[in-house]
Parts: structure tokens; C-alpha cells; sequence
């Protein structure tokens, strides 16, 4: 008897949490949201530049809607992150990089924006001309991309910003 009462306790399994008390608020979005934008945004130029090369006009339809959707991403992506940046603006060591992560990512949001909205004319159908200026602008945005995500990187993966230790370690 007393062993079976043992057994009981040791397996007793807790209850697992409902959706309704998971507090979203408090959710590290960024993490979750970042890498879209960086592969929307990577693709669409990469779409844009085969183009080029086989001659597919018809090619700068799809990456204009990938544009356009890794620049909202983008936007989501920046928006989270600096409500996850709040907590290491001022920590010693990480300041300075956080700065220039949330920097080189605005800046890239930026570029991407106005390469949307600067193509939206061709997207509609209007003159051409400018698609070449667009492209190359993208190609330095993706750039942009390439250094935010390694800033990124580097907190995340050097400094251990956004993760807990104390539930990693056993």
C-alpha cells in the first residue's frame, strides 16, 4: 500500500496552463516576428534580380507583393523590437550595440519603405524607367538587412540579450 501511494505522488502530472491565462503582453515578440522580413525582403530583391537576368518582366509583379509584405513585416519587426529594447538600453556592455541594431534596422525599414511606395507607379502599371534605380536602392537595403541581422545576432547569441539563463541552464 505504501508503495503504491509512492507511486501515485511521483507521476502525478501538473495541470498544464490554458490559453486564457498565457499574458501575450508580456511575450517576447520580437524573435518571433524578425525573421519574416528578413526573408520576404531578401527573396523579393533576389525575384527582382533574376528578372534582370532571364528577362521576365512579369517576375517584378511577385517581388514587388514580397516587398511590399516584408516591409510590413519590417515594420512589426522594428516596432517589437524596440519594446524589447527597453530593458537593455541602459545595461553596461549592450547599450551601444542595442543602439546601433535598432539604427541599422530603422534605416533598413526606411529604404524598403520608400522602394515600395517609389515603386507602387510600375506596380500600377506606369512608366518603367525607374525600376533599375529601385532595384539597386534594394540591393543596398538588403545590405542594410545583412548588418542589422548580424547586430542581432551578436546580442543575442555573443551577449545573451532576450535570454534567460536561469530556465536554459538545467
Amino acid at each position: 500500500m505504501g508503495e503504491e501511494v509512492y507511486r501515485e505522488e511521483r507521476f502525478q502530472l501538473s495541470r498544464p496552463a490554458r490559453v486564457t491565462e498565457i499574458d501575450v503582453t508580456s511575450m517576447p515578440w520580437h524573435p518571433a516576428v524578425v525573421h519574416f522580413p528578413i526573408v520576404l525582403l531578401i527573396l523579393a530583391v533576389a525575384i527582382d534580380l533574376a528578372a534582370l537576368v532571364r528577362r521576365e518582366p512579369s517576375w517584378h509583379a511577385t517581388a514587388w507583393r514580397l516587398l511590399v509584405g516584408g516591409t510590413v513585416c519590417a515594420l512589426v519587426a522594428v516596432l517589437t523590437g524596440d519594446a524589447s529594447a527597453a530593458a537593455y538600453r541602459e545595461a553596461e556592455g549592450t547599450a551601444d550595440l542595442v543602439q546601433q541594431h535598432e539604427d541599422a534596422a530603422t534605416l533598413c525599414l526606411l529604404v524598403f519603405a520608400a522602394v515600395s511606395l517609389g515603386r507602387l507607379p510600375l506596380a500600377l502599371g506606369r512608366s518603367t524607367d525607374w525600376l533599375l534605380y529601385w532595384i539597386a536602392l534594394s540591393v543596398v537595403g538588403v545590405g542594410l538587412l545583412v548588418y542589422a541581422s548580424n547586430l542581432g545576432g551578436e546580442l543575442v547569441f555573443v551577449h545573451g540579450v532576450g535570454v534567460s539563463l536561469e530556465t536554459a541552464m538545467p
